[in-house]
């Protein structure tokens, strides 16, 4: 293992932080996709988990990140189209919220970071 934990496995293990400032403030940087308590606090336990499994196994950490990345877009994308689609007046509709674009940007960003990550690993173990 590394002498210092990677940005991924940080951005991991901060679990626990997002989860406080959602329920404490309400802001739901994280996981703005599953809009019901219940089921978030599922994911945060699952996030916790993937961060133990990325601390055990190293090797895995980018794969990790980047499964739970592309869960978080897809939930996102998901929670505005469902918004969007039950609208039946134009008016009415609702552009999407800091909340959701704030966390799009943050799973699209390690996502990025981790796919680049496994790229480079990939290189690494083949030798090229």
């Amino acid at each position: 293992m590394a002498d210092r934990p990677s940005i991924l496995l940080i951005y991991l293990a901060a679990t626990p932080v997002f989860a406080l400032v959602d329920w404490l403030f309400g802001w739901n940087l994280r996981v703005v996709g599953v809009p019901d308590p219940g089921w978030r606090a599922g994911y945060y336990t699952g996030l916790l988990l993937a961060a133990g499994v990325a601390w055990w196994r190293p090797a895995v950490e980018p794969l990790l990140v980047l499964i739970e990345s592309a869960c978080n877009i897809a939930l996102i994308i998901i929670d505005f189209a469902v918004d969007s689609l039950i609208v039946s007046d134009l008016e009415a509709f609702q552009p999407p919220t800091v909340m959701q674009v704030g966390g799009f940007l943050i799973a699209g960003g390690f996502g990025t970071l981790a796919f680049n990550r496994a790229l480079a690993q990939i290189a690494r173990s083949s030798g090229k």
